[in-house]
């Protein structure tokens, strides 16, 4: 696929791992995972669903066939991410970014793609102060 975009999120929930989501997304009647990587609460990345494959993890403006997706297990409306998770979600966009040729604009948080009513990835995930450093090469 050619991926144009990495959709961010927060799994909106208090899971202890992707173990937990995985079943979740299973029980939905979903062959796997929705989104195509998870960043755990110590920071440990967690291949999802392969990058070949459409994701299911953002409906709205048809990304689920246009952007890779990529989450963090927690709830960023009550809490802020760990710094462990900002890391890994830092190193893991620069290395999506360059694979794919993916500018910074096409790095969105859920809530940004036009139609998607969510707040995801949450009011504590500063998608601002994320696009500034991936820009600053900080």
């Amino acid at each position: 696929m050619h991926w144009k975009y990495i959709i961010v999120h927060h799994t909106g929930a208090e899971e202890k791992n992707t173990a937990q989501i995985r079943n979740y997304h299973r029980r939905l009647g979903w062959r796997d995972i929705g989104y195509h990587f998870v960043i755990e609460r110590d920071g440990i990345l967690v291949p999802g669903r392969v990058q070949c494959e459409r994701g299911a993890h953002c409906a709205a403006g048809n990304m689920n066939g246009l952007a890779l997706g990529v989450a963090l297990i927690g709830n960023f409306e009550l809490r802020a991410p760990n710094p462990e998770q900002l890391a890994t979600l830092d190193s893991l966009l620069r290395r999506l970014m360059a694979e794919h040729r993916i500018s910074l604009t096409g790095v969105l948080g859920h809530g940004e793609v036009n139609g998607a009513n969510t707040a995801c990835p949450g009011r504590y995930l500063d998608l601002r102060a994320l696009r500034e450093g991936l820009g600053n090469g900080s």
